[in-house]
């Protein structure tokens, strides 16, 4: 059997590596794990639940990626989910979604005694790195969505964040936008780079957990014709509006 370089770009490859001798938690397919203590009750439904994306190996080639390695991207992930759990982290059920089929007993590890965190891993082997790591995120959402019990069954409204981020007082935030029932809710921010249109830059905060609404929010984005993630949501949500009147 061939071995991989240890991870590293541009080698690791969990398929091609016949699971790279455990540095990898699936060779291909969805394979839906639980947290550490159990899959997470369908007892009750709750409202808003957060949903961390993560790519600890990214495809070879993918766009506008600064941090390449895998063990660094990995400990970003595992300091991240650790200050969920944490002074000022959420009490919001989380799910975690990690698309390069990457092992994930250290993310595990990092669940503290009585956290439940349900897993999603996936190897994405279709994705497009020209089309952005935005689009590759977008199918790692709709992996989640489609295949997590706790978003599947218990969820009205999902929060996206990056894996490698964590956001301070999000409970107060979401609290808001629970309050003003919004379907959708971003920030956009001035860019220097503006169309006529209006501002560019868009990032999702939370929307209605419906895949067809994140298909179309998220689902036409390629940043080899100039419709990244960013531009892509404003134009979306434009037509969101428009339709709703």
């Amino acid at each position: 059997r061939r071995a991989s370089d240890g991870g590293r770009r541009p080698n690791f490859n969990c398929a091609r590596y016949g699971c790279d001798g455990g540095d990898c938690e699936t060779c291909g397919g969805i394979s839906p794990r639980a947290g550490r203590f159990g899959r997470v009750g369908a007892d009750r439904e709750v409202g808003w639940c957060l949903l961390l994306t993560a790519s600890i190996c990214p495809a070879q080639g993918m766009t506008h990626t600064a941090r390449w390695d895998p063990g660094v991207r990995r400990e970003d992930y595992e300091g991240a989910l650790r200050q969920w759990f944490g002074p000022n982290g959420t009490s919001l059920p989380i799910a975690v979604v990690e698309s390069s089929g990457a092992n994930l007993t250290s993310l595990r590890a990092a669940v503290p005694d009585g956290g439940v965190v349900d897993f999603v891993s996936f190897h994405d082997t279709e994705v497009e790195p020209e089309r952005g790591k935005g689009h590759a995120e977008y199918r790692a959402i709709v992996a989640a969505m489609r295949t997590s019990a706790l978003l599947r069954e218990r969820c009205g409204g999902i929060v996206k964040v990056t894996g490698r981020y964590f956001v301070h007082h999000m409970d107060d935030v979401v609290a808001g936008v629970a309050a003003a029932g919004w379907d959708v809710v971003v920030q956009s921010t001035p860019s220097p780079w503006t169309l006529w249109d209006g501002v560019v830059r868009s990032e999702v905060v939370g929307f209605e957990n419906d895949v067809g609404l994140a298909e179309a929010l998220f689902g036409d984005q390629d940043e080899a014709v100039g419709a990244p993630m960013e531009r892509r949501l404003f134009v979306a949500l434009g037509d969101l509006r428009s339709r709703r009147r």
